[in-house]
C-alpha cells in the first residue's frame, strides 16, 4: 500500500485501537500529545471544541509537527471526500517525507557523502510534488475561503525550505556574498512568486475578512471548527504579513531587467508603482513597515523577533536610514546567542559602514567575523564571508575611473578569495571549497569572454574547472580500459582533449602575467602540468613534460599546499615511467623529482615513500653510494619501507666497505656497526609485537646478522667470521635462501682464512644442499674475491710498515689461490649435470676470472682464445682478454692489453638509463692504469680522469671509484 494512495482496508480491520475515534482526537489525547498540537494550532483554536475541529486544520498541524503514524490513522478513519481535503493530504504526506528524507541525508552525509546526495536527491523529488500539488490547488480553487492560507503556505515552503536549504541559503548569498546560477535563479523566480501570492493572500484576506461573517453557517463551520481563528489571527495577521515582509525585501534586491520590474502593473498587485525605482523604494518601505510589529520588544513572537530585527535592520540601511540600523543591530546581539542570526545582523554592520564609506572599517569588521562561532562551523558561512569582503572591494574597484587602476583593482578583489583557497586547516573539504567557488566563477562568464581582460583568480577557476572535467573524462577512459573496452577507451580519450587544451590555452595568459600571487602563480602551473599528462598519459615524452611542471612548481613554491600535491603526483608517476620506461629521460628526471624532495620536502611521507627506490634504482646502480647512504638513512622508523630500505643501506655500507672505501666514514666499520645493532633490535621487536612488517623485519635482521661477519672477513678475520656464519645457520636452521647466502659468506671466509679444505668441502656441501644457485653463489663469490684482492692490493701499495705489508700479500695469495678451486669445483658440478657446448660458456669464464685472480694469465689466454675467435666483439671476453693480458704484464703484453681496452672504450654503449657497462669502466681503469705502469702520457692521466667526472660523478662506482681518485690526486691535471 503506497503511503499516498487511500487505503483499502480500514483501521478497524487492522485492530487499531482508535478506530471509532472521530478525526484521531482520541489518538492526539492517548498519546499525550494534545499539548503539542493546541500550540501547533494556534492559542485560538485551542478554545475550539476538538470534535467540530477542521480537518484541513489538524492536516496541517500534524505535518508541521511530523506525526506521519497519527496523520495515516487519521485518513484512515475518515478518508477526504472532497478533491481539497485530498491535496492537502498528499501535500502533507510528500512534507514529512521530505523532511525524513532531508535528516537522513545530512546524517548520511558525514559518512557516505554519495548515500547523502542520493537521499536529497530523493528529498528533492517529494519537494517538487509539494510545490507542484499546492500550485495546482491555488489554481483550480480560487474563490475557496482557504485559499490564501495555501498562497502563505507556498510562499513559505519557497522562502525558507526552497532557497534557505535545498539551494544553500541562496538569500543570504542573493544579499551578501556570490551565487552559483542555481541559487540565483531560484531565487529570483522564488521571491517574485512568493511577493505575488503574498499580495494577492493579503488582499484576499482583506475581503474574506467583511464577506464571511455575514454567511449563515459562519458560526459552525468557520468559528466553532477554529478555521477563522487560523485564517485571520495565524494567517493573515501573522504569517502572511511575516513572509511578505521578507517577498518585498527580497524582491528590492532584484535587478531592474527582471521580469518583475519589466512586467509592472499586476492586476493581482494594484499597489505596483509604474516605474521600477518607485516600485523598489516602495517595497523597501512596505518590508521595514510590516516587519516592525515583529521586531517590536513587546513581540508576542519572541521566537520569530531576531530574525525580524535581522530583516528590518537591513531594510533600514536599504533605505539609507543607519542610525536606527545600527540600534536594530545592536538588539539582535546577545553574548550567550552567536548563531547566524548574529552573523547576518554583523555582514548587515559590513554593508552599513561601506555604505557610509567606512571601506576600512569594513573590512576590518569583515576580518573580525571570520572567527563568528557560525563561520567555523559552517563552511558555507566562511565562504559567504569572502564573498561579502570580495563584493565590497569589487563595487570600489569598478567606481575607479582609470582603466590601468580599475583592472589592478578589480584583481585585488578576486585575491581576497587566495586565503580560504589555500587554508590548511579546511582539511578534506578543501577541493569541494575550491571547486565550489570556482565554479561559480565559471558559469558567470560569457562564452565569449576575453582572457586577457580576466582576473588572475578567475582565469585560475577557468583552468581548474577545465582540468577537473579532463580528469574526469580519464578516469572514464581507465574505467573502459579496466573492462577491456579498449576501442571505447581510445576513441573517450579524445573528450580530453577540449578541455584539456583550454588550460593550457588560459595558462598561456596566465603564466605570463608578471605580478602572479605565489598560491595563484602554483595552482596554474599545476593545473597545467596535469592537463600536459591527461591529454596523452601514453605518451613518454608527454607524460615527462608535464610532470617536469609539477617538479619545478613544487621547487618554486614549497610552501604552497598544491606544491606537496603536485611533487606527490609526480613521484608515483614518474616512478612507473622509470620502471616501464627505463632510459636517461627518465632517469634525469627522477633525479631532478629527488632532489626537489630530499631538499625542501626531506621530512614529509612523499620523501620517505621515494627514498628506498632512489637509492637502490637510480643511485646504487650508477655508483653514488654516498648519496644512497645518505637517502637511506632519514628513512624513520615506522615507515613501510623501513626494514627493507635500511637492509639496503646496510648492504650499501657494507659493499663500499669491502671496496675499501667508507664514504669520508659513512661506511666505517663502526657506522655498519652501529647501523646493524640498532636494525637489529627494532626487527627483533617487530617479529615479536607481529603485524604485516614481520617479513621485512626478518629479512633485515638476518643481513644485520651477517654484518659482524662480513666485518670480520673484510678485516681478515676469516676464522672468526665462519665462528659468527655457524651461529646465523643455526638461528635460521629453517630459511634455505638466508642459508644458501651464509653458504656463500663462508666460502669467502674460508678462502681469506687460507683454509681450502675447508673450502672445497663447503663449496661442494653448498652445490649439493643448493644446486640451484651454485652457479650465482660460487661467480658472486669470485667477484667479491677479486674486489677484495684489488682492495688489498691498493693497500699494499700505500701501507709504509713492511710487517702489515707481508701480512696484506698473504692475504691476497689466500684469496686468489682460492679462485682456481671454486671455479674447478663449479666446472665438475657443471658436468655432472650434462652442460656442454655454449651452455657451458658462462661455466668455462669463471674459470678464466679464477685464473686471473690466480696469477695463471697464461691459462685464462689459452682457454679465452677459441671463445674470442668465435665471439670477437662481445665485451665480456675482450675484457677478460685485456684482464689476461694486463695481469701478465711486460711491456709487449701491456701494449697488446690496451688495444683490447680500447676497444672496449669506442664500442661499448650506454643502457637505457644511459649508463655504462663495468666493462667500460673498468677498461677506462685500466687504460690509465697500463700510462702509469709504462710511463707514457702520465700528465694526461688526471685531466682524463676530470673528464670521465664530469659525465658520471660516480665514475662507474667501485671498485673503479677510488682508483680513479688515487689516479686523479697522484697525477692531478
Amino acid at each position: 500500500m503506497s503511503k499516498f494512495n487511500h487505503p483499502a482496508q480500514s483501521a478497524q480491520a487492522r485492530g487499531c485501537p482508535f478506530a471509532n475515534c472521530r478525526a484521531g482526537i482520541c489518538a492526539l489525547i492517548h498519546t499525550g500529545l494534545i499539548t503539542a498540537m493546541l500550540i501547533t494550532l494556534g492559542a485560538g483554536t485551542a478554545h475550539a471544541q476538538l470534535s467540530n475541529l477542521d480537518q484541513s486544520t489538524l492536516i496541517d498541524g500534524l505535518a508541521r509537527e511530523g506525526m506521519s503514524e497519527l496523520l495515516e490513522h487519521l485518513i484512515e478513519t475518515e478518508p477526504p471526500d472532497d478533491p481539497v481535503t485530498t491535496a492537502q493530504v498528499v501535500i502533507a504526506q510528500h512534507w514529512l517525507e521530505y523532511n525524513r528524507l532531508r535528516d537522513e541525508a545530512a546524517s548520511a552525509s558525514q559518512s557516505d557523502p554519495a548515500a547523502g546526495e542520493e537521499l536529497r536527491g530523493r528529498a528533492r523529488q517529494h519537494f517538487d510534488k509539494i510545490l507542484g500539488t499546492q500550485r495546482d490547488l491555488i489554481e483550480t480553487h480560487e474563490d475557496h475561503a482557504q485559499r490564501p492560507i495555501w498562497q502563505t503556505d507556498l510562499s513559505q515552503k519557497l522562502l525558507e525550505a526552497y532557497i534557505e536549504n535545498l539551494h544553500t541559503r541562496a538569500d543570504l548569498f542573493y544579499e551578501f556574498g556570490v551565487c552559483r546560477t542555481d541559487q540565483r535563479e531560484a531565487f529570483e523566480s522564488a521571491v517574485a512568486e512568493s511577493l505575488v501570492m503574498l499580495t494577492d493572500a493579503d488582499l484576499r484576506f482583506f475581503q474574506l475578512q467583511g464577506e464571511l461573517p455575514k454567511q449563515d453557517d459562519f458560526k459552525g463551520k468557520y468559528e466553532n471548527s477554529g478555521l477563522w481563528n487560523r485564517m485571520i489571527n495565524d494567517y493573515w495577521k501573522k504569517r502572511t504579513q511575516y513572509y511578505l515582509a521578507y517577498a518585498a525585501h527580497y524582491v528590492s534586491l532584484l535587478p531592474v531587467s527582471h521580469a518583475y520590474y519589466q512586467t509592472l502593473g499586476n492586476p493581482r498587485m494594484p499597489i505596483q508603482r509604474r516605474d521600477a525605482a518607485q516600485e523598489r523604494e516602495r517595497l523597501r518601505s512596505q518590508a521595514a513597515s510590516v516587519i516592525e510589529p515583529f521586531a517590536a520588544k513587546n513581540s508576542k513572537l519572541q521566537g520569530l523577533q531576531r530574525r525580524a530585527l535581522s530583516l528590518a535592520a537591513r531594510s533600514a540601511v536599504a533605505m539609507d536610514r543607519f542610525d536606527e540600523a545600527a540600534r536594530l543591530i545592536e538588539q539582535i546581539r546577545e553574548p550567550k546567542i552567536r548563531d547566524a542570526i548574529e552573523l547576518t545582523a554583523d555582514l548587515t554592520n559590513m554593508v552599513m559602514l561601506d555604505k557610509k564609506d567606512d571601506h576600512e572599517a569594513a573590512i576590518v569588521e569583515l576580518r573580525r567575523v571570520i572567527n563568528h562561532p557560525a563561520v567555523r562551523n559552517e563552511l558555507a558561512y566562511r565562504v559567504l564571508v569572502v564573498d561579502l569582503m570580495h563584493r565590497l572591494k569589487l563595487n570600489r574597484a569598478l567606481a575607479v575611473k582609470d582603466a590601468t587602476a580599475r583592472k589592478e583593482a578589480v584583481s585585488d578583489a578576486y585575491d581576497v578569495y587566495t586565503t580560504i583557497l589555500n587554508d590548511k586547516s579546511l582539511g578534506d573539504a578543501l577541493p569541494a571549497i575550491r571547486d565550489y567557488i570556482f565554479r561559480r566563477w565559471e558559469q558567470s562568464l560569457s562564452k565569449d569572454a576575453d582572457y586577457r581582460d580576466l582576473p588572475s583568480m578567475v582565469l585560475l577557476a577557468l583552468t581548474e574547472q577545465k582540468r577537473i572535467a579532463a580528469q574526469n573524462v580519464l578516469f572514464e577512459v581507465n574505467e573502459l580500459v579496466r573492462a577491456e573496452r579498449f576501442d571505447e577507451a581510445q576513441e573517450k580519450q579524445k573528450d580530453v582533449l577540449a578541455p584539456g587544451n583550454a588550460v593550457l590555452e588560459i595558462c598561456k595568459v596566465l603564466l605570463k602575467r608578471q605580478d602572479l600571487k605565489p598560491a595563484v602563480h602554483a595552482a596554474a602551473m599545476f593545473n597545467q602540468g596535469r592537463a600536459i599528462y591527461y591529454i596523452d598519459p601514453n605518451n613518454d615524452g608527454n607524460v615527462l613534460k608535464g610532470m617536469m611542471i609539477l617538479v619545478d612548481l613544487a621547487r618554486q613554491f614549497p610552501d604552497q599546499l598544491v606544491g606537496l600535491e603536485a611533487i606527490s603526483d609526480a613521484e608515483v608517476i614518474l616512478r612507473q615511467l622509470h620502471m616501464t620506461s627505463p632510459g636517461k629521460p627518465t632517469d634525469d628526471a627522477y633525479r631532478r623529482l629527488a632532489k626537489v624532495l630530499m631538499d625542501a620536502y626531506a621530512d614529509k611521507p612523499v620523501a620517505h615513500n621515494a627514498r628506498k627506490y632512489y637509492a637502490a634504482f637510480v643511485l646504487i646502480p650508477a655508483g653514488e653510494l654516498a648519496e644512497a647512504v645518505r637517502v637511506l638513512v632519514a628513512l624513520p622508523f615506522g615507515h613501510l619501507d623501513y626494514f627493507e630500505g635500511h637492509r639496503v643501506l646496510i648492504e650499501t655500507m657494507m659493499g663500499a666497505y669491502k671496496a675499501g672505501n667508507d664514504l669520508g666514514g659513512e661506511a666505517s666499520a663502526e657506522a655498519i656497526q652501529q647501523h646493524a645493532q640498532r636494525l637489529s633490535g627494532e626487527a627483533e621487536r617487530a617479529i615479536q609485537s607481529g603485524g604485516d612488517h614481520v617479513d621485512k623485519a626478518h629479512d633485515a635482521l638476518a643481513v644485520a646478522r651477517l654484518v659482524d661477519a662480513e666485518l670480520a672477513i673484510a678485516d681478515g678475520r676469516g676464522g672468526d667470521a665462519v665462528d659468527l656464519i655457524d651461529a646465523f645457520e643455526r638461528e635460521f636452521a629453517n630459511e634455505p635462501d638466508l642459508i644458501a647466502q651464509a653458504v656463500g659468506l663462508r666460502i669467502e671466509a674460508l678462502a681469506d682464512a687460507g683454509d681450502f679444505e675447508r673450502l672445497k668441502k663447503a663449496a661442494v656441501d653448498m652445490i649439493d644442499r643448493f644446486p640451484d644457485d651454485a652457479e650465482i653463489v660460487i661467480a658472486d663469490v669470485l667477484t667479491l674475491l677479486e674486489q677484495r684482492i684489488n682492495t688489498i692490493r691498493r693497500q699494499i701499495h700505500e701501507e709504509l710498515v713492511g710487517r702489515n705489508k707481508v701480512a696484506l700479500e698473504a692475504r691476497s695469495r689466500n684469496l686468489a689461490n682460492a679462485a682456481a678451486p671454486l671455479a674447478q669445483i663449479l666446472i665438475d658440478w657443471a658436468h655432472r649435470r650434462g652442460v656442454a657446448g655454449d651452455d657451458l660458456i658462462p661455466f668455462d669464464l669463471i674459470r678464466v676470472k679464477a685464473w686471473i685472480l690466480a696469477g695463471k694469465p697464461d691459462d685464462a689466454r689459452r682457454a679465452l682464445q677459441p671463445l674470442v675467435q668465435k665471439y670477437p666483439d662481445d665485451p665480456v671476453l675482450v675484457n677478460l682478454m685485456g684482464e689476461a693480458l694486463f695481469t701478465a704484464g711486460g711491456e709487449p703484453n701491456m701494449i697488446d692489453a690496451a688495444g683490447q681496452f680500447d676497444r672496449l672504450i669506442e664500442g661499448v654503449s650506454q643502457d637505457e638509463s644511459g649508463r655504462y657497462p663495468p666493462e667500460y669502466w673498468n677498461a677506462w681503469m685500466r687504460r690509465l692504469q697500463i700510462m702509469e705502469k709504462l710511463g707514457q702520457e702520465t700528465e694526461e692521466i688526471g685531466l682524463t680522469v676530470r673528464q670521465l667526472e664530469m659525465f658520471s660523478p660516480a665514475l662507474g662506482g667501485e671498485p673503479y671509484l677510488s682508483e680513479f681518485r688515487r689516479l686523479r690526486v697522484k697525477y692531478p691535471p
